[in-house]
This record gives C-alpha cells, sequence and structure tokens, in this order.
C-alpha cells in the first residue's frame, strides 16, 4: 500500500534531478546576470560618476578617456542600450559622441593659460562647471548595457524559476 505523498524510487529520482538541474540553471542565469551588472556599473557608470567630482581639468580628462577606450573596447559605439524602446536617448551612437564632445571641449578648458592671464579664471571655471553639468546629465547606461547583453540568460532564469515554482506548490501540496 502507499502512502500519502510518497513516490515510487524511479520516477523520484529522475523528477529529483531534473529539479535540481532547473534549480542549478536558475542559480547560474541569476549569477550571470548579476556578475554583469556589476562589471559594467564598475567599468561604465562608475567612471563617469568619478569624472563628475574630480577636482582638475586633467582627472575629468583622465576618466572621461578611460570611459571612452572602455566603450571602444566593449563595442558599445553602436546600437541601443535598450531591447525594445529604442530612442536617440538610449542609442550609444549618441552617447559616444557626447563623450567625444566633453574630452574635446575639455581639451580647450585645459588649455587656459590661467597664470599668465588671470582673467582667464573665470571662464575656466565656468567651462569646467558646464562639463561637470553635462557629466551629471549624461546617461547612465550600464542597467541598460547588462539587459541588452544578458536578456536570454534572464528569461531562461526566470522560466526555470516559474517552473521550479509551480513544481514546488504542486509537489508539496
Amino acid at each position: 500500500m502507499r502512502r500519502r505523498g510518497y513516490y515510487s524510487s524511479s520516477s523520484d529520482s529522475g523528477s529529483t534531478l531534473l529539479f535540481i538541474g532547473l534549480l542549478l540553471l536558475t542559480l547560474v542565469c541569476g549569477g550571470k546576470y548579476f556578475y554583469s551588472s556589476y562589471t559594467n556599473s564598475r567599468d561604465l557608470d562608475s567612471l563617469v560618476e568619478r569624472a563628475q567630482v574630480a577636482a582638475n581639468p586633467d582627472k575629468v580628462l583622465e576618466y572621461v578617456n578611460s570611459y571612452k577606450e572602455t566603450l571602444e573596447s566593449r563595442g558599445l559605439t553602436s546600437g541601443h542600450f535598450a531591447l525594445i524602446f529604442t530612442k536617440p536617448t538610449n542609442s550609444y551612437e549618441a552617447h559616444y559622441e557626447a563623450v567625444t564632445s566633453i574630452i574635446e571641449r575639455l581639451e580647450k578648458i585645459k588649455a587656459y593659460d590661467r597664470e599668465s592671464d588671470p582673467s582667464l579664471e573665470a571662464a575656466f571655471q565656468t567651462g569646467l562647471d558646464d562639463v561637470r553639468g553635462v557629466l551629471r546629465e549624461l546617461e547612465f547606461i550600464g542597467d541598460g548595457t547588462t539587459w541588452v547583453e544578458n536578456f536570454i540568460f534572464l528569461f531562461i532564469g526566470g522560466l526555470g524559476a516559474v517552473v521550479l515554482f509551480i513544481w514546488g506548490s504542486v509537489k508539496f501540496s
């Protein structure tokens, strides 16, 4: 006589393996997403944040140049950092052009000879404040890039989580 909730050993071991496989798949997909989110935040967004608070134009230029190099090395100079609703504000091309423009502006600001002409100090500070304002308004692309790079992992991991939830609620009810 079978007890209530008892499964035969052959189907029980197969379903346990499937359950563990789905659980591992969900965890791996989630881990991939979170790792990618961290690296995008570290390699992209943090450089813009550091450039905003840098004390002098040399440091701002260093951070922005590093940011531009990261965009180029990761191939983030074309396309969009949105999956569905693409528009000019989430365009990698427009973002890259804005970063290039900021670098050109910083080069001009850096060229002011404030030592020989003290009247340029006001223009220097105004230009640097303007660049900081542009950097503040620059879209952080780390989160959008994470979604674009990992949407398939999110879909598979989410599907695995849903199956595990349904399976658990049916099996243990």
